[in-house]
C-alpha cells in the first residue's frame, strides 16, 4: 500500500514538473512571438518610415498641370494631348454652341457645359460660364490628367457627378504602384478597365441630362442594357477595354519600374479635332476609322423581277458597346449609300450619295429613298432643333446594340435592320455595292452656328464623312448572304 502511495506521490510530482515545463515552454514561444512580432513591427515602422523620408511630393499646383505628369509618363501624356479629353474645352464647336446658348438662355446654362469639358476649371472658379475659356491657363484646359486621377467617388449617372477629392493621391489601375518621390499612389478599381465600376466613372461625363429633364445624352445608360455589362470576363467589355486598349510597358520613366499592363490614353471615339495646330491628328483619325472598321455585319440580297428587282441591306451592330450613333446623337448622322448596276453596266439605282455641303435632313428631302440613323430634337412647339437647350422632346433613331442573346429576355431588342429598295430596270441587276458613312456632327450644326456669328466660317467643311466598315459588293450569283446571314431575301419584287 504504501509503495502504491509513493509511486502516485512520484508521479503527481513528475506532472507538476511536465506542466511546470510546459508551461514555461508556452512562456518562451509567448516571449519568442512577442519578440518577433515587436520586430516585425519595429521593420515596418523603420519601413515607413524609410518611406515617408523618400517621400518629398509635389504641391498641388504642380500636380495639376499636365506638363508636370509628361516628366515621368510621357507616352500617356502624348497619347492624351491628341486625346478629345485634351481637345474638349479648345473645340471651336463646343465654344460657339456655348456661346450660343448662354446668350439664347440669358445665361441660365451657367456651367453646365464647362463641368464636363473643363472641369478643372470649374472646379478651381476660373470659370462660371466657359465664355472665358480663351484667357484660362492651359493647364486646366479640358479633361486633365489630375482630374481624371484625383477622383475618389462616382455619386450618380449623369452630368459629372464625380468627386474630385484634390489631396494630391494619384489614383490608377496598378494595384501595387511603385514608391516614388513625386506623389502618392493608390489603386482604385474605378480606374481599371477590367472593373465593371470603371464604367461609371466614364458614364458620368457620358451621361447627360438637359436642363430641360431630357435625357439627351445616354450613351452609359445604353452600355448598362447590353450584354456587354456583365461580371463574367468571358462577356464583359467595359467603356475601357474598348477605347483604352491594353499593352505591356513601363508606366512611367523612373529607375527600377518593373513592366505593367498599361491603358491607352488617346481613347478613340468618332469625333476628331478641326482645329489645325491640334497634336497627333493623323493617329487619331487611323484609331477613328480602326474602331469603325469592325462595328457593323452588313449584306446585300437580290431578288430579280420582271422590269426590275428587290434589294435587301441587311445591317446590324454587333460590337459597339452602345447603340450607334451614340454620345450627341442629335448631331450625328449614320446613312448608306447604295448603288445598283444593270447587266450593260449602267447605273440604275443610286441612294444616299450626300454632298459635303449637304446635311442629312436636306439630301433625305432631295432623295426619298435615303434612310438614315440619329436622333431628332423638337421643340416644345414640334418643330425641330438640334440646340439641347430648345430641346423638350427626342426622337431615338439609333441601332440597338446586342443587349442579350435570347429573345425570351425582357431586355431583348432584335439589332438585325433591313433597309428595302425597289428597282425598275429594263435588264437584270448585275451588281449593286454599299458603304456605311458616318459624319459626327451634321452638316446643319456646323451651318446655323456660322449664321448666327458664333462659329467662324474656316470650320464649315471640317467635318469628314467618314467610312464605316468596308464596301460591301454583290454580284450576279453571289451566294455569302445565306452562308452569314442564313436567311432568304424577303424583298420580291
Amino acid at each position: 500500500m504504501l509503495i502504491s502511495v509513493l509511486r502516485l506521490c512520484l508521479a503527481c510530482d513528475q506532472s507538476a514538473q511536465d506542466q511546470s515545463i510546459q508551461d514555461q515552454s508556452i512562456q518562451d514561444q509567448s516571449i519568442q512571438d512577442q519578440s518577433i512580432q515587436d520586430q516585425s513591427a519595429q521593420d515596418q515602422s523603420i519601413q515607413d518610415q524609410s518611406a515617408q523620408d523618400l517621400f518629398v511630393g509635389l504641391s498641388t499646383e504642380e500636380l495639376n498641370d499636365p506638363l508636370t505628369c509628361k516628366q515621368c509618363h510621357l507616352d500617356h501624356f502624348n497619347q492624351w494631348s491628341g486625346s478629345m479629353h485634351a481637345y474638349a474645352s479648345k473645340d471651336p464647336i463646343f465654344k460657339a454652341l456655348n456661346a450660343k446658348g448662354q446668350r439664347d438662355t440669358n445665361g441660365a446654362l451657367g456651367d453646365f457645359c464647362v463641368q464636363c469639358h473643363a472641369p478643372m476649371a470649374k472646379i478651381l472658379g476660373l470659370t462660371t460660364d466657359g465664355l472665358n475659356l480663351d484667357e484660362i491657363p492651359e493647364k486646366y484646359q479640358g479633361i486633365t490628367c489630375a482630374f481624371c486621377h484625383q477622383i475618389e467617388s462616382v455619386d450618380g449617372d449623369f452630368n459629372n457627378p464625380l468627386f474630385w477629392a484634390g489631396d494630391g493621391v494619384i489614383r490608377g489601375a496598378i494595384a501595387d504602384p511603385y514608391p516614388n518621390r513625386v506623389h502618392r499612389s493608390e489603386y482604385r478599381g474605378l480606374m481599371d478597365r477590367k472593373e465593371l465600376k470603371s464604367s461609371d466613372m466614364c458614364g458620368a461625363c457620358h451621361d447627360i441630362f438637359t436642363q430641360n429633364q431630357v435625357h439627351l445624352e445616354r450613351t452609359y445608360w445604353e452600355w448598362k442594357q447590353t450584354s456587354f455589362n456583365q461580371e463574367s470576363l468571358a462577356q464583359q467589355n467595359t467603356c475601357g477595354q474598348c477605347h483604352m486598349p491594353g499593352r505591356d510597358g513601363i508606366a512611367t520613366i523612373y529607375e527600377g519600374v518593373p513592366e505593367r499592363r498599361l491603358h491607352d490614353h488617346l481613347m478613340p471615339g468618332v469625333d476628331l479635332a478641326i482645329i489645325d495646330d491640334f497634336p497627333f491628328k493623323e493617329e487619331m483619325q487611323n484609331r477613328v476609322k480602326e474602331e469603325l472598321e469592325h462595328l457593323f455585319l452588313t449584306e446585300i440580297c437580290v431578288q430579280q423581277g420582271t422590269g426590275g428587282a428587290g434589294i435587301d441591306f441587311h445591317l446590324e451592330n454587333i460590337s459597339a458597346g452602345h447603340r450607334f450613333p451614340s454620345g450627341a446623337a442629335i448631331d450625328r448622322r449614320l446613312w448608306v449609300h447604295l448603288k445598283a448596276f444593270d447587266l450593260n453596266g449602267q447605273l440604275v439605282f443610286e441612294t444616299g450619295n450626300v454632298a459635303e455641303n449637304q446635311s442629312l435632313q436636306e439630301a433625305s428631302d432631295q432623295d426619298e429613298n435615303l434612310i438614315f440613323y440619329g436622333d431628332i430634337g423638337f421643340k416644345a412647339d414640334g418643330s425641330k432643333t438640334h440646340f439641347f437647350w430648345e430641346i423638350q422632346e427626342v426622337k431615338r433613331n439609333t441601332l440597338a446594340s446586342p443587349t442579350s442573346f435570347l429573345n425570351t429576355d425582357p431586355r431583348y431588342e432584335n439589332p438585325h435592320v433591313i433597309q428595302k429598295y425597289r428597282i425598275a430596270s429594263e435588264f437584270p441587276i448585275q451588281s449593286v455595292e454599299a458603304q456605311i458613312y458616318l459624319k459626327a456632327i451634321d452638316q446643319a450644326m456646323i451651318d446655323d452656328l456660322i449664321d448666327s456669328g458664333d462659329l467662324d466660317p474656316k470650320y464649315q467643311f471640317r467635318i469628314p464623312a467618314m467610312t464605316v466598315g468596308p464596301l460591301r459588293k454583290w454580284h450576279l450569283g453571289n451566294t455569302t448572304f445565306k452562308m452569314e446571314f442564313n436567311a432568304e431575301c424577303s424583298n420580291p419584287f
